[in-house]
């Protein structure tokens, strides 16, 4: 899980960002599960979205914001960043 706190650093426009423990939850559990498997795609909001939402201690809506705001934040705040 270090690992993906460091990369989630190094793509996050500042230290502390709304949403950032539940993309990080959910990049580690992507690459747990997904990365390597023979899985034609990932269906996030049945599979992704519940594991991520049982590690934040939160519901599926709850969990489902935080990654949007997270990835939304990172997107039009890491724009302006070059």
């Amino acid at each position: 899980m270090e690992k993906v706190r460091q990369l989630v650093s190094r793509i996050a426009p500042r230290a502390r960002f709304p949403g950032q423990g539940a993309f990080t939850v959910a990049i580690f559990c992507y690459g747990k599960q997904f990365l390597g498997s023979e899985e034609d795609g990932v269906r996030v909001t049945k599979e992704l979205y519940p594991q991520v939402a049982k590690q934040i201690k939160k519901g599926l809506e709850a969990a489902e914001k935080a990654i949007y705001r997270a990835v939304d934040c990172c997107w039009s705040e890491g724009k302006t960043r070059r």
